[in-house]
């Protein structure tokens, strides 16, 4: 149950970075700075190829995860499982905040849709936490109502 919420927000993750790779990766196509687009500057360049790889490695993070868990293997789905949340979740505040630095003053503003991802990014991880919580809870209310069970039935040894 919960290594099925890991997928699901590693693939959250993985569509606000690609969200934001393309919005940027269009945004330095078109904007001009000293008669060239900023895309064809190395830095600009370097980093638009830096968070595509790192999407790309996601994916295949998570398509392997998909496979593992089809196969049955749920050990090894459970390790790739918290490998794609933990480092979509790390490439997602990367892209978004690179994304944020390319667009520049336009970046931080809040009618920005990358300003915008930045703030969703947080959102699955503080919902997860809460459901997390929420299972905690039951469970040791399941523990109590167990432990109370098995006081009624059982004789008393005085």
């Amino acid at each position: 149950l919960l290594t099925d919420g890991r997928v699901g927000i590693a693939a959250q993750m993985l569509g606000l970075a690609q969200g934001a790779f393309h919005f940027v990766s269009k945004y330095s196509q078109e904007r001009k700075q000293f008669g060239k687009v900023i895309a064809n500057y190395q830095g600009v360049h370097f980093e638009l190829a830096r968070m595509a790889t790192r999407i790309e490695a996601i994916r295949g993070l998570l398509e392997k995860s998909v496979q593992l868990k089809a196969n049955g293997d749920f050990m090894r789905y459970f390790k790739f499982a918290c490998m794609a949340k933990l480092y979509s979740s790390e490439v997602a505040e990367y892209t978004v905040s690179k994304a944020i630095e390319i667009l520049g003053g336009e970046g931080y503003m809040k009618t920005s849709p990358v300003e915008k991802m930045k703030l969703l990014i947080q959102l699955p991880i503080k919902n997860y936490i809460f459901k997390v919580a929420g299972l905690l809870h039951i469970l040791i209310k399941m523990q109590k109502a167990i432990s109370l069970y098995n006081c009624l039935i059982s004789p008393s040894t005085e």
